[in-house]
């Protein structure tokens, strides 16, 4: 077996596929995952995961692709890095990171961050790839790693991840490594990057914080940058076919002038460049654009001219330079760009110039800013910062060869030592010019050359433009036939600084021709270079004389024009004079004053200079004699002029110093001069030239002897300080200024002597210095207002002359001056500009080389320590911000290795400085900008400090009280510090290291605590409380949450630091180990603060912290019989911490587990103890339960559970606060759901628990402090309120009763009282009015391990809303479980899902067993006053569930139907302080058909019952439902019940098989007795309270009763009717005469005039069956044959309609069947055998289509909105005396179209108050016939189909389509086959109606009289 090997080379690997760990043995790896390797066998590896270094594993090594790395302490404990490039390394972690939370924002819909990552990691991937190509140059390599930071840390600040701290190298920076400053001055640097790119604004606090960095002085300076613009041509767009010269330039659109001379590109006819070794790296470089010219509008304009014929129609000479176009392209985006912006493309559109239209190409550019064109030129461009020279090494790929560099029109900003430049720039402007003899103006050309006073040319002197070689004659470009063209082109000449004097420009003018042919006289002007003063030409605008020459001999020879005026100004200076017709003696030349020609000059020159002073004092030598007034001159010359010239003055002005002997002595006057200059270079506008002034002295400057006469008249300037006047303040003030290069001068000029004469004279020369600053001294301590200022500027320059000084001195020595210096400042006063000058001098003092030195520092350090101590004390807030930063730089330097700081040097700083930091932490406010700056101090201080610094510091203070102050101090500061935000939540690398230097700082101090102050009198408890509060603040901090970091940040932070909070942790537990019995006094005040301390998700942490909870318990038991204040606080406490959101289950079961291990192993507490920790198991489990569910309404019902649960929880433990604060609670989330009813419950909790006393309450939530009384009478009006908006008015009154007794008997409040009694009365009237609704009640059933503990597999009974349907309750339950599963069975579920994780939910609708009280029921009381305890006050549910068991009978369903009944019983009653009850007990049980029948009758019975009792004695209710009712109780269909009955129980076959249902039987016919005589009662009341309309109805009603009566009591009673028949009563005889309806409502049947008359004898067609039927329909019972009809002579009254037969169905054919509503009900009065309460999914055989009719206790309403506005209003039939007058009953005619029975169901809900019964009357569309049908209610009217048939019913109608049958052929028309077999009905009276069956008519129908001329048919 091969055994583990160490691998070699494989140490580092990344996974490249997903393994998944098939044994404990293995490693689960995923895509990308970085592994660390130890071992090999075969194909395995065994290391670890870099993100879980504690788990080793194995894993294969085919899914690892291995990478180089370098291995760090070989072996076991061996670390690797990657050799990776550190941004390469960090980009891929931060796309690891970036990437879970671009999921999240997706998830969260959060599309803006998503998208904005999205774009972030694409880029840095592109990067990334860039990166690892390594094909990029070192200066692109380098752009892109910073562009790559700046990236990362944008993403970081937007995400609120961590800020990434790079070195310059690119390489990511060590916190430990560096000093606090540099750290936090890095996070600053990148704040402040993030936020000047716009990214994201910084709070307010953030940008003070930079705003005093920025403000703070520093000692170095800002090194100027130049800026460049480089831009690379692309190609030209445009189809020319001549050669092309493209011109750029830089043109200020604000100004209106150009700044750079061009940039021109060549191309040939094809449009490729002419020099082709430049093809492809075509660059221009416009050099030196200033810091003000990026501000501006600038554009580049591109001038495009070809070279070719004049017109490009004609033929001609191609040599002509003619404009083509024009375009402009604005710079303000890449003006804009950083040192790592990418070149940006652009085209530039070329405004074309038309044929004749060239005159004003001079100013095209500005016409093209706003054009658009075809032609383009594209091209690229990009802004690059810095010197010129370096850029070309740095960036080489910018500057290949070939590059094209443009100058700036003037000079750069910066002009450095030894550049020399001597550039004439001439802009060529307008002419005007004489036609002469041609008709029309000419084609000027104009050419220029520089030519010598001998009149030779001087060869490529002229550079049109950069990007090509220069040429020795300029020829200009051509308008044509223009007399006054303009040109406005700029040239730059370049003539030798020694010949330049000698030269002169020469122009000549030509007309081109387009033929070619040359003038015969030629034109000229020139201009002179050197002016008659000997200096060179002006900056200005030249208005030149044309000369005509007669021949071009004239020319060669200059002498013959060059003392000829050149301009008037020239002319009128010298005096010269030329007329039209020659000068002198040559008459060869001539000038027309009508012609001239003007030019504009520059010159940009480091060697020729216009200022005549400037000029003397560079010629100084010439004029000796005048020297004094050349040296006085000088401060005439501007600074322009001199710093060109900056080191040809110098050295003219130490020429002069050392050539000097007495009797020529001007030392002074130079030294003046000089001063003047020294100042003027430190003048703003001059700062740039600082590094041409420091290079000159190191390089240039050659004066040995000029250091003792400098200083000699150094110390003459520091003379007379008392001097007042003007003068002399201000030569001392520019001495001042001047004071840096003055010594530089000095100790430069020093080193040139000694190096000569090998050190000579030293001693001399210190003790002059040492003279020198002893005046200087002196002038300093003078205190005089006039002084000030002169005494600011030399502090602000004193600390620069410290590195020359250093040169020549002892450290020691330079220390000793500036320390001399220092003090010599005395006494100032508040707000003194002196404080901030002498901080500022500290400031750069410890900035400075000196500073470096251990010497030095000995001297120093303490001066300045002391010094700034005294600057603190005062509290100035100015001088406290330059303090810190002060403190800051020392603490800086102390922590640089350069300085090698010594314990000494810690020590004084320590001393001297940590309490007084400690008390400016105490009173400032943490989040000003200047506490920032003060932490870091501390931490950098405590970062210095040793063991042996923290021991020296507490012995300093020798008094115990003294060093208990000093550590309430520190802890104090300490825990401050944790609290607070300093700094912000990215900064990580920060908090870190605070953290860090704290934890080994609070360890230091804390061991004074067991030295000083634990034994004895010793013991200060404040001290202690003070480490322990301090201990938990810094284990709890956010910064040092570990589980809150993305894994990467945590494997970082544990690598570097580990776990810091375990170190504290551990501290503490030893610290409180150590107390003993003085534990006691901590007991109960710190539970609260070690709950938050164990409450961190630590495992380590909290088991080496928990136990000191039981050492309380066992303390406090020992000394005080009982640890009740411990458990009191400890529950408090997790209530509030776990409430927050904080703790875990691992915390519940570590907790008690530990407390249960520790009181089990304890003598005295074993019982407690664990009865204790099982108590905070529970209420941990319930607070852990209340966190998991949102305050949301989707969350409504959990929340409520857990709310009530530790109510419940602190109401068992005794805990009234508690309780009553989850009352308040609970009370609100009632509140906000809408339930008021539970909100009155509930607050009748905590009313409930008070008395009557006048003991006062504290305040509790929105109670204030009050009486008990008060606060409980508080309540009870509540609980009212909330009672009342609930309906339950019940409730309402008891409490109002007890209130009012309370006014009554007790306080004698009578207008409480008052009060009360009229809200009591108000809710009885409530009841009485019937303003509510009955809720619904629903079962809901949570099963699974998916939900929370209080759920699961549990079922709990809702209390719906008034209305409240099955799937609107269902909808908000899938709201509330979104992820549950909802089951379509209401079966008892299985094992497999009660132990599943996942989620399922039951829902099934459930009805209430009311408990009514006796007292209603034994009193008889009225309907509504028992009517809320239907379904309220109740506890048990039922849920009946149909079946049939056996061979299913369908003629008599009854006979096989069983119910499955299932009762419910709950915790509570409903309503309650929830909307819900757990149901606590289930029972199920069977009943059989027999149970089932009583079932039903038994309901049936009550409701009639109910309804009797209702209309006794009470005329004014409604008859309607009256009428309902009793209609559906003696029709067929329910007596159709009872026969069923009697067919299945009342045989003797039933009793022989089932003899124990005796007693059931007996119970039946004891109901159907009982049923029997509340029908009769029911009949008698509908009698007298029928109108008359409803007489018919009336008869029928007592006919079909006694019929029923006597069958019944002769089939199942066996006897004959105990009681007589109901008497018919008589009817009037008016009711025999056939009335017209004449009710507006009343609609016609058809276009013929209806007659009622007596039917004729109509006969049934025969049933069709099998095939020939067309609807295959269940068999029907044969209806009767009617008996024929009586003649039309007959007795008039119609006798009653007798049942003889069973109820047959209404024959229409094929309607569609509609299911109705069921009813909410068991039984249903409208059910025909018990029927209704069977399975709706079973097929309905009884015969009768109307058994699933819904119950008449249906609460439904009707509304019809289709209603015409001309039918009668519904209310209009309220009253009987507005009804219609209706005929009588009449027979039915079947249509003889038909063989198919009909029937009739419709979808109508039936109306809880339904209108009168009415007569029907039926006819055949068409027919003019109409059969009326009594006692029939129909559904309200809809709008017709097609082929529909009508049923009118008074005023309303209702149209029904047939229904297509199964193989019947579809009309077109969307009806059936058969389409004559429609019938219209119209009722009388719109409402709803429920349908009566056909029924056999009597032998003898009634007659009904008919008019004459009317006609019946069948």
């Amino acid at each position: 077996m091969t055994a583990w090997e160490p691998t070699t080379n494989a140490k580092y690997g990344v996974v490249i596929y997903n393994y998944e760990a098939r044994s404990d043995r293995e490693l689960t790896l995923k895509f990308g995952e970085t592994v660390q390797i130890l071992e090999q066998c075969g194909g395995w590896y065994r290391g670890w995961s870099l993100s879980k270094k504690d788990v080793l594993a194995i894993f294969p090594s085919s899914f690892i692709h291995l990478k180089p790395c370098h291995v760090e302490n070989p072996g076991q404990l061996e670390a690797v890095v990657s050799q990776e490039d550190p941004v390469v390394r960090e980009v891929t972690s931060v796309l690891r990171e970036w990437g879970v939370v671009w999921k999240n924002a997706y998830s969260n819909g959060d599309m803006k961050i998503f998208g904005q990552i999205k774009n972030a990691m694409l880029d840095l991937l592109k990067w990334r790839k860039l990166i690892m190509g390594e094909t990029l140059p070192q200066d692109k390599l380098m752009d892109l790693k910073r562009k790559v930071m700046s990236k990362i840390n944008w993403g970081n600040w937007k995400l609120s991840l961590d800020m990434v701290l790079w070195k310059p190298d690119g390489k990511p920076v060590e916190p430990d490594r560096i000093s606090v400053h540099e750290l936090f001055s890095m996070h600053l640097k990148n704040q402040e990057e993030i936020e000047s790119a716009g990214t994201r604004s910084g709070t307010v606090r953030m940008k003070k914080v930079l705003s005093l960095a920025s403000s703070l002085p520093s000692s170095r300076q800002r090194e100027p940058r130049g800026h460049h613009l480089v831009i690379s041509f692309t190609c030209f767009i445009a189809n020319i076919g001549e050669e092309v010269d493209i011109c750029f330039s830089i043109y200020d659109h604000g100004e209106g002038k150009f700044l750079n001379e061009n940039y021109i590109v060549k191309l040939s006819k094809q449009g490729m460049v002419l020099d082709l070794s430049i093809l492809n790296s075509t660059f221009g470089v416009f050099e030196d654009l200033s810091e003000a010219d990026l501000k501006k509008k600038l554009y580049l304009a591109c001038f495009v001219f070809r070279i070719g014929t004049m017109r490009q129609d004609k033929k001609g000479p191609t040599c002509y330079r003619r404009p083509y176009g024009c375009g402009v392209f604005s710079l303000q985006t890449i003006l804009s760009q950083t040192d790592s912006s990418d070149p940006e493309d652009f085209s530039i559109p070329i405004l074309q110039v038309h044929s004749g239209n060239d005159n004003d190409f001079y100013k095209f550019h500005e016409a093209a800013i706003k054009a658009k064109s075809a032609d383009r030129v594209v091209a690229t461009g990009q802004l690059v910062h810095g010197d010129l020279e370096q850029l070309k090494i740095d960036k080489p790929t910018l500057f290949p060869r070939g590059t094209g560099f443009a100058k700036r029109l003037g000079f750069a900003d910066l002009i450095m030592p030894g550049e020399i430049r001597n550039d004439l720039f001439v802009t060529v402007g307008d002419g005007d010019f004489d036609r002469g003899s041609k008709k029309s103006a000419k084609n000027v050309e104009v050419s220029m050359k520089v030519v010598n006073n001998d009149g030779g040319d001087v060869m490529n002197c002229i550079w049109v433009g950069a990007g090509i070689q220069p040429v020795s004659e300029y020829r200009s470009y051509i308008m044509v036939h223009n007399s006054h063209p303009v040109w406005n082109e700029t040239i730059r000449v370049t003539v030798p600084v020694h010949t330049f004097y000698d030269c002169h420009l020469r122009f000549t003018f030509r007309h081109c021709s387009t033929t070619g042919k040359e003038e015969k006289h030629l034109l000229f002007a020139f201009l002179k270079l050197k002016t008659r003063d000997e200096t060179t030409l002006l900056d200005d605008r030249h208005e030149l004389y044309v000369y005509r020459a007669q021949n071009k001999s004239i020319l060669t020879n200059p002498k013959r024009y060059l003392d000829l005026p050149a301009s008037s100004t020239h002319a009128m200076f010298s005096g010269l004079t030329m007329t039209s017709s020659g000068t002198g003696n040559d008459v060869g030349l001539s000038r027309n004053e009508r012609e001239k020609f003007t030019v504009s000059t520059l010159i940009c020159s480091t060697k020729l200079t216009q200022n005549t002073a400037l000029l003397s004092l560079l010629k100084w030598r010439e004029k000796k004699d005048s020297l004094k007034d050349v040296l006085n001159n000088v401060s005439q010359v501007k600074g322009d002029e001199i710093v060109r010239f900056l080191q040809d003055t110098f050295d003219a002005l130490f020429g002069i110093l050392n050539e000097e002997s007495r009797e020529f002595d001007h030392s002074q006057k130079v030294f003046d001069a000089l001063v003047y200059i020294l100042d003027l270079l430190q003048k703003q506008k001059y700062k740039q030239f600082r590094p041409v002034l420091e290079a000159y002295v190191q390089h240039h400057f050659a004066a040995p002897l000029a250091y003792e006469k400098l200083l000699v008249c150094f110390k003459h300037n520091l003379e007379n300080v008392a001097n007042p006047s003007k003068e002399f303040l201000s030569k001392l003030l520019s001495t001042m200024t001047a004071l840096e290069f003055i010594f530089k001068f000095i100790i430069q000029s020093r080193h040139l002597y000694a190096r000569a004469l090998r050190g000579q004279n030293l001693i001399q020369f210190k003790e002059s210095v040492q003279s020198a600053f002893v005046a200087l001294n002196h002038m300093i301590g003078v205190q005089m207002p006039h002084l000030e200022s002169v005494q600011q500027i030399a502090h602000e320059n004193f600390p620069t002359i410290y590195t020359d000084l250093l040169t020549c001195f002892d450290v020691t020595e330079v220390a000793l001056f500036v320390q001399n210096f220092l003090s010599a400042t005395k006494n100032l006063r508040s707000n003194s500009v002196l404080i901030q000058a002498r901080l500022t001098c500290m400031l750069a003092t410890v900035n400075s080389e000196l500073f470096r030195f251990i010497e030095s520092r000995a001297v120093l350090l303490p001066s300045l320590l002391a010094i700034l101590r005294d600057h603190l004390i005062k509290k100035e807030k100015e001088e406290e911000e330059i303090c810190a930063k002060l403190f800051d730089v020392i603490l800086t330097r102390l922590q640089t290795a350069e300085c090698e700081t010594t314990p000494d040097d810690v020590t004084c700083v320590v001393q001297t400085m940590f309490y007084l930091l400690i008390g400016i932490l105490q009173r400032i406010d943490s989040t000003s900008a200047l506490a920032g700056q003060h932490v870091v101090n501390l931490i950098a201080m405590l970062k210095l400090m040793k063991e042996s610094h923290f021991r020296d510091l507490m012995a300093s203070y020798r008094e115990k009280p003294a060093l208990k102050t000093f550590l309430l101090d520190v802890f104090f500061v300490f825990e401050k510090l944790t609290k607070a935000r300093p700094y912000p939540a990215q900064w990580r690398a920060m908090y870190m290291l605070q953290n860090n230097v704290l934890v080994h700082a609070i360890q230091a101090f804390s061991v004074a605590l067991q030295s000083h102050f634990l034994f004895g009198s010793d013991f200060e408890t404040p001290v202690w409380d003070s480490f322990f509060n301090l201990s938990v603040a810094f284990i709890t901090q956010p910064s040092l949450q570990l589980e809150t970091f993305s894994p990467a940040n945590q494997a970082k932070i544990l690598d570097k630091y580990g776990d810091i909070r375990s170190v504290m942790g551990f501290e503490v537990f030893l610290k409180w180990q150590s107390l003993g019995q003085l534990q006691l006094e901590f007991v109960p005040h710190l539970i609260g603060p070690f709950v938050a301390m164990t409450l961190v998700p630590k495992t380590d942490l909290r088991k080496s912290t928990m136990p000191i909870f039981f050492d309380m318990m066992e303390i406090e038991a020992k000394e005080r019989g009982d640890f009740k204040q411990v458990e009191t606080e400890l529950i408090d406490q997790l209530d509030e911490n776990v409430g927050a959101g904080k703790g875990d289950a691992e915390y519940k079961d570590l907790l008690c587990k530990i407390l249960v291990e520790k009181s089990r192993g304890h003598a005295t507490l074993a019982e407690r103890g664990v009865a204790f920790s099982e108590s905070v198991g529970n209420l941990l489990e319930r607070l852990l339960d209340y966190r998991k569910v949102e305050s949301t309404e989707e969350n409504r019902f959990k929340k409520t559970m857990c709310t009530v649960n530790l109510l419940n929880y602190y109401r068992d433990q005794g805990r009234e606060e508690m309780y009553t604060r989850y009352v308040m609670k609970l009370c609100e989330l009632h509140l906000e759901s809408g339930d008021f009813a539970e909100a009155g419950f509930t607050i009748l909790l905590y009313a409930n628990r008070l008395k009557w006393s006048n003991f006062h309450l504290l305040s509790v939530g929105k109670y204030q402090t009050e009486t008990e009384a008060s606060r409980k009478e508080r309540l009870l009006k509540q609980a009212i309120a909330h009672f009342d908006q609930g309906k339950v008015w019940e409730k309402g009154i008891q409490l109002c009763k007890s209130l009012a007794q309370q006014y009554e008997e007790e306080l004698f409040d009578y207008k409480q009282l008052s009060d009360m009694l009229q809200t009591q009365a108000r809710f009885y009237g409530n009841i009485t009015q019937g303003l509510r609704q009955p809720p619904e009640y629903f079962c809901v059933g949570f099963f699974g391990l998916g939900f929370p503990t209080f759920m699961t597999n549990k079922r709990f009974i809702f209390r719906g809303g008034e209305l409240d349907k099955l799937g609107d309750f269902t909808a908000r339950i899938k709201v509330q479980c979104p992820s549950a599963e909802f089951m379509m069975t209401l079966d008892q579920p299985g094992n497999d899902i009660l132990t599943s994780d996942g989620q399922f939910v039951q829902i099934c609708r459930v009805a209430p067993t009311p408990e009514i009280p006796k007292v209603f029921a034994e009193k008889n009381a009225a309907e509504y006053v028992f009517e809320y305890y239907k379904f309220n006050d109740v506890n048990k549910f039922l849920l009946d569930r149909p079946f049939h068991r056996g061979t299913k009978d369908k003629s008599v369903e009854i006979k096989t139907l069983w119910y499955s009944r299932t009762t419910f019983t709950t915790s509570h009653k409903l309503p309650g302080v929830m909307r819900w009850a757990e149901v606590t007990s289930l029972e199920k049980v069977e009943m059989n058909p027999l149970e089932v029948a009583i079932d039903q009758m038994t309901q049936s019975t009550q409701k009639l019952r109910e309804t009797v009792k209702k209309y006794t004695g009470n005329s004014s209710l409604s008859v309607n439902p009256l009428s309902m009712m009793v209609n559906g109780m003696v029709e067929a269909a329910v007596m159709g019940g009872i026969k069923n009955y009697q067919k299945v129980f009342f045989i003797p076959q039933y009793l022989t098989e089932n003899p124990q249902h005796v007693r059931n039987l007996e119970t039946l016919k004891s109901l159907i007795r009982e049923q029997l005589t509340l029908l009769e009662s029911a009949i008698e009341i509908h009698g007298k309270l029928a109108p008359i309309d409803l007489k018919p109805l009336q008869v029928n009603f007592e006919t079909n009763y006694n019929e029923l009566k006597r069958d019944v009591f002769k089939n199942i009673f066996g006897e004959v009717s105990a009681s007589p028949d109901v008497r018919r009563r008589q009817l009037d005889r008016s009711l025999t005469v056939a009335h017209k309806p004449t009710h507006e409502g009343l609609k016609k049947t058809s276009s013929r005039s209806t007659v009622v008359g007596p039917p004729r004898k109509a006969s049934i067609p025969k049933q069709t069956s099998g095939a020939d039927s067309p609807i295959q329909q269940r068999p029907l019972p044969k209806p009767p044959s009617l008996s024929p009809s009586p003649p039309v002579d007959s007795d008039p009254v119609p006798p009653p309609r007798r049942m003889t037969g069973k109820r047959q169905s209404i024959p229409v054919s094929r309607y569609e069947d509609v299911t109705l509503p069921k009813s909410s009900s068991t039984g249903n009065l409208l059910d025909v055998g018990g029927g209704g309460g069977a399975n709706e999914n079973e097929e309905n055989t009884s015969g009768n289509v109307y058994d699933s009719v819904p119950s008449m206790t249906s609460s439904s309403s009707f509304h019809d909105n289709s209603m015409s506005k001309s039918d009668p209003d519904i209310s209009d039939y309220d009253s009987p005396t507005r009804l219609p007058p209706q005929l009588p009953p009449k027979k039915f005619s079947a249509p003889p179209q038909s063989s198919q029975p009909r029937k009739i169901v419709y979808s109508s809900p039936l109306a809880f108050k339904s209108p009168p019964l009415l007569p029907v009357k039926m006819s055949r569309r068409g027919s003019s016939e109409s059969t009326p049908i009594a006692s029939s209610i129909l559904p309200p009217p809809m709008s017709p189909p097609r082929n529909t048939e009508t049923m009118t019913m008074g005023g309303a109608s209702i149209r029904m389509r047939p229904r297509p049958s199964r193989g019947m052929t579809q009309s077109p028309d969307g009806g059936g086959g058969n389409q004559d077999s429609g019938l219209e009905r119209h009722n009388t009276v719109s409402g709803n109606v429920f349908i009566q069956q056909d029924r056999q008519l009597s032998p003898k129908p009634p007659v009904v009289p008919q008019k004459k001329g009317s006609s019946a048919k069948p």
